[in-house]
């Protein structure tokens, strides 16, 4: 079940859709989202909020531990606002995170993805306290393979916390024997590509829906890789068949929907239409053209948009649109933002790749296991601070020119508005300082790294370190300066003293770190750069 990706194909990607159990409050879903895209290399495809449901869905695609970080962050912000004991909708949840499946998408293996299902499990019991099962292709327990036997209509959230203490099969993979209190438990699982379709019935009897979905799904005797449901959509008066669709080539929608009209029919109830929850694959939407129109040429090879996609992808010109390749255009030309505060990040950065690409290959030559576990240790330090030097790239843009915005806007003000803005520009004035000085902070934590490692590392690789010792120095020293300046924004008097105070000390740790840094390559015959 593949998907057309030009341009990617020789990355590896996984899906992530995770549920959540809210569909109508709109900001708390938008915090989620934030959440999610707050981390680089991942990207939110698409997200449907159901009020009738009170379930959220997003999906969105990334590099395999961008993803799993991100559904980490997204689980942690829908702990904090979401309350299950104040939730009610159609559909069964266990948890405010309910389900998180991981789909392998491009060059990542249905066993690599179990390993990071179960990372990412892990990390969610111990860090928030949340219980976790696997299912499906990680489920450990032949029982919880199959979603529906550990979470249905008749066993939700309130069941389990009765269960999961009372009952020793029903132990979670990860985490304590205790529901959370107001975020209840998570299914983390590795699937195939699914589609999430439902068809609305001509009818307010959930009855008769629920009657079709037993006979349309395959474990009532109908089509196989099939799930159905029963709903009752109360704000438009009707009932719906929902179904989750788990291998769409065998069994395509356009198959689905004809069984569900046939069987509709039985009761004298019309379709007044159907639905697609989340994203699909072209394949299945080019397989229902083909069958409803009757073509004689498969359409793929008809479709516009899916050559000029190929011819793209195949341009040379599309190296233009790399995220570093953008951020370049735009310090080089006359808009404000962004400026060196994106600079010095985007510095930080770079040491930190070049310092993470150092200690990987030494830790791919290393036969002793106890250092080899010390340079992943390193590994992963520094790629946490690779991927906050690049969110902070982007928040340095953003805080300033939306303080530039305010600054503009100020004079136009009545005075019912005033206070309210000021409150606004007060907190941008603290991010344009508190960001640098965050950019700072991260490249001395780099340069402390690097000193840590030098002991390490083979000797042909001391060239790569000074360069990610000299790149770290140079993002430290631009941030201290910026966020310095920065400081005339404000007329907080503590806070300017407190600043300047960290400041000249970071400063004087920073040109220390450097110095010593510059001594060992010394030692080992490198020139000064």
């Amino acid at each position: 079940m593949g998907l057309y990706l030009p341009g990617i194909e020789s990355e590896k990607v996984i899906e992530c859709v995770p549920n959540f159990s809210e569909g109508r409050r709109a900001d708390v879903v938008s915090k989620i989202i934030d959440a999610i895209s707050s981390v680089p290399e991942v990207v939110v495809l698409d997200h449907q909020m159901d009020p009738n449901h009170n379930r959220a869905v997003v999906t969105f695609i990334g590099f395999p531990q961008a993803v799993i970080e991100a559904a980490y962050q997204a689980t942690k912000v829908a702990a904090e606002l979401i309350d299950l004991t104040k939730h009610q909708g159609e559909h069964p949840r266990f948890g405010a995170t309910d389900v998180i499946p991981l789909v392998p998408i491009n060059g990542v293996t249905v066993k690599e993805c179990v390993t990071l299902a179960e990372e990412l499990g892990s990390r969610i019991a111990r860090e928030l306290a949340i219980p976790v099962y696997l299912y499906e292709k990680a489920a450990r327990v032949p029982e919880r393979i199959n979603l529906a036997s550990i979470r249905n209509k008749n066993r939700q959230f309130e069941q389990l916390r009765d269960l999961i203490q009372s009952d020793p099969s029903w132990a979670p993979d990860f985490g304590p024997r205790k529901v959370h209190p107001t975020a209840g438990a998570t299914i983390v699982g590795v699937r195939d590509i699914l589609i999430a379709y439902n068809v609305n019935l001509g009818t307010s009897d959930v009855e008769i829906a629920r009657k079709i979905a037993r006979n349309v799904r395959f474990s009532g005797g109908g089509l196989r890789n099939v799930k159905a449901l029963g709903f009752e959509l109360k704000d438009r008066g009707i009932a719906q068949v929902s179904m989750n669709l788990v291998n769409h080539e065998e069994t395509p929608p356009h198959r689905v929907f004809e069984l569900v009209k046939t069987e509709a029919e039985r009761y004298g109830v019309p379709i007044i239409g159907s639905e697609i929850i989340g994203l699909a694959p072209l394949k299945a939407i080019l397989d229902a053209v083909d069958f409803y129109l009757r073509l004689e040429n498969y359409p793929d090879q008809q479709i516009l948009d899916l050559k000029v996609l190929e011819a793209v992808s195949k341009h040379p010109f599309t190296m233009k649109n790399s995220k570093i390749s953008r951020l370049l255009d735009d310090v080089a030309s006359s808009k404000p933002t962004p400026g060196a505060g994106s600079v010095a990040a985007l510095n930080g950065a770079i040491a930190a790749a070049t310092l993470e690409k150092i200690i990987r290959i030494t830790a791919n030559k290393e036969p002793d296991d106890e250092k080899c576990l010390t340079l992943k240790n390193l590994i992963n330090s520094i790629k946490h601070l690779r991927m906050e030097l690049v969110r902070l790239m982007d928040e340095d843009a953003t805080a300033f020119r939306e303080f530039m915005i305010q600054q503009k806007t100020q004079k136009h003000l009545t005075r019912q508005e005033e206070p309210q803005e000021t409150k606004l520009i007060s907190k941008n004035v603290e991010r344009i300082i508190q960001i640098p000085l965050n950019v700072a902070r991260a490249c001395h934590e780099l340069l402390r790294l690097t000193k840590d490692s030098i002991p390490l590392i083979n000797e042909m690789m001391l060239m790569e370190a000074l360069a990610a010792t000299t790149n770290a120095h140079s993002g430290a020293k631009i941030a201290i300066s910026l966020s310095r300046a920065n400081l005339i924004f404000t007329k907080d008097l503590d806070q300017i003293s407190r600043i300047n105070e960290e400041l000249l000390e970071l400063e004087k740790e920073v040109d220390s770190s450097f110095s010593v840094l510059l001594s060992t390559f010394q030692k080992h015959h490198l020139k000064q750069p």
